[in-house]
């Protein structure tokens, strides 16, 4: 594809991670991002909804996006049907497994570019600062040396300005230290969030960026980036705290030097796409407010039934994804000053199981229930162990939902689970349908959604997503208006229209 002056398309794939249509629009009114407002005032972009889908989260976002294939994942953590054994998503293991699985089905979206800061590579070989690429001490064999002496020549100042940053965001994290340990955070958990802040907002940020010059400096067709930054603090004080809104103009200045470099010195006429792959819901932690954990709770539960048969074998974690995130960040080193630690995922199938990294989990039983067994259970979840939301299939193709108003069925009742003002309603609901039906599932899917309430994160975080909420599931999508001419502003976008869009760029490649 080239265009009137014979120079070469190539596309630019921006995911700002976490980030809600509703927050970006506080953001733009309040002037945080003034980069993509021009975008909307003088350069033709539209910005309309984009749905996620269930669960809301990177891994199934991009599972979708890079290669096609819907929901590939439950959860953000779950027990794979064929191994039985507990899968994180920030594990690298795990992410490899699972796009060992997609690239069996589909080639990835980005097969002649590069991908940094993913998920998964989505195909490219120029794959950096992904999950998949992580392991011990991996971030360091992942910075390409070669290319790093070209940026410091190249860009000595903008180093400089990061070096500077890098020193005010220590001294601003050691205030905020403070500021958390008198609003009454652990003092361990404040301390070991420190460096995962500078390196997520500030380290990873701009390494992410010039790595990205350099790449459109030299025409490579396409590239995926994905800033953590706004997700990373928003999982530790809130999606709206202020802690959080900070990060976003660092990363719309990034944006803009990746477009103005696109524009002035790029090797291809680059079309700007921006993004997220989900938003994120203000949240309660689930053991502040019960005063117990998940694991108590469930095994409570399944002891008054059937002690020898639903005794628990593995239980829940306690740390969030911003703690999983950030003891990928530096080999061993970083792990031992954090106290991060490897949990056993062998488990026993003849266990339950329960598995939560966020609002979104899951109950494995070693046998199933019956009907009629299975509507004792789910009615206690939510009775005896504060269970918002629980749901299992109904074995009629349809699924049961039990939460503190009672017993539903979907698809017939989605306003009684979801509440009347959820703006996906059908889609979030047909999805949830799906997600209990989904081949790595638990025999109860469990949820901290409350419609008309403050959501529960059965982890220890501010923010959360994963579920079925309003803002989790909102992303957005900012993109040039020709790209979907036929789309008004309050028309959603799906991420497989996104896929064809961007597909259509890469044919062009491949001529």
């Amino acid at each position: 594809m080239e265009d009137d002056k014979g120079q070469k398309n190539g596309l630019i794939m921006i995911q700002i991670d976490g980030l809600s249509r509703t927050v970006l629009r506080r953001a733009l009114e309040e002037g945080r991002m003034p980069f993509l407002s021009n975008l909307l005032r003088r350069e033709n972009y539209q910005l309309s909804p984009l749905y996620p889908g269930i669960p809301s989260t990177t891994p199934r976002f991009q599972g979708e996006l890079f290669y096609g294939i819907k929901m590939i994942v439950p959860a953000f953590s779950f027990r794979d049907h064929i191994s039985g054994r507990i899968l994180r998503l920030y594990d690298p293991e795990a992410a490899g497994l699972l796009e060992a699985k997609m690239e069996k089905q589909h080639q990835g979206l980005l097969k002649y570019g590069s991908s940094y800061a993913n998920c998964y590579c989505g195909g490219s070989k120029e794959c950096h600062f992904c999950t998949v690429s992580f392991g011990q001490n991996r971030l360091f064999r992942d910075l390409d040396l070669l290319k790093l002496a070209a940026t410091a020549y190249r860009f000595f100042r903008a180093i400089l300005k990061s070096s500077l940053l890098i020193v005010l965001e220590s001294v601003l994290a050691f205030f905020d230290f403070f500021r958390g340990i008198l609003s009454g955070y652990s003092l361990y958990k404040e301390l070991k969030f420190i460096p995962s802040r500078i390196a997520v907002s500030i380290l990873l940020r701009d390494l992410v960026k010039d790595s990205v010059i350099m790449d459109l400096r030299e025409g490579r067709p396409i590239v995926h980036l994905n800033f953590l930054g706004y997700d990373e603090h928003a999982h530790r004080r809130g999606p709206d705290s202020l802690f959080a809104l900070k990060t976003l103009k660092g990363i719309d200045a990034a944006i803009a030097q990746i477009w103005n470099t696109a524009q002035k010195e790029g090797g291809r006429r680059y079309s700007l796409w921006i993004y997220s792959d989900h938003g994120q819901e203000k949240v309660v932690h689930y053991e502040s407010e019960q005063g117990r954990t998940l694991r108590e709770a469930v095994d409570s539960v399944l002891y008054d039934y059937e002690k020898e048969k639903y005794t628990s074998g593995n239980h829940s974690e306690k740390r969030g994804i911003q703690s999983l995130r950030y003891s990928l960040l530096g080999g061993r080193i970083i792990k031992k000053i954090i106290g991060f630690k490897v949990f056993n995922n062998e488990l026993r199938r003849d266990k339950a199981v329960v598995t939560a990294v966020g609002p979104l989990g899951h109950l494995y039983l070693a046998e199933e229930p019956d009907l009629e067994e299975k509507r004792r259970l789910g009615r206690a979840l939510v009775e005896k162990a504060a269970i918002p939301l629980v749901l299992s299939i109904d074995g009629k193709g349809g699924i049961l939902a039990w939460n503190r108003k009672g017993e539903f069925v979907l698809p017939g009742q989605p306003v009684e689970i979801l509440g009347a003002d959820h703006a996906y309603l059908q889609e979030v609901a047909a999805d949830l349908i799906k997600l209990c039906h989904q081949e790595d599932a638990g025999t109860f899917v469990i949820s901290g959604w409350r419609a008309g309430g403050t959501p529960l994160s059965f982890p220890i975080e501010q923010g959360a997503h994963g579920g079925p909420g309003y803002l989790e599931t909102d992303a957005f999508a900012l993109l040039p208006r020709e790209l979907f001419p036929d789309h008004s502003e309050a028309a959603y976008i799906k991420i497989n229209e996104l896929r064809r869009v961007a597909l259509s760029f890469r044919s062009a490649f491949e001529k």
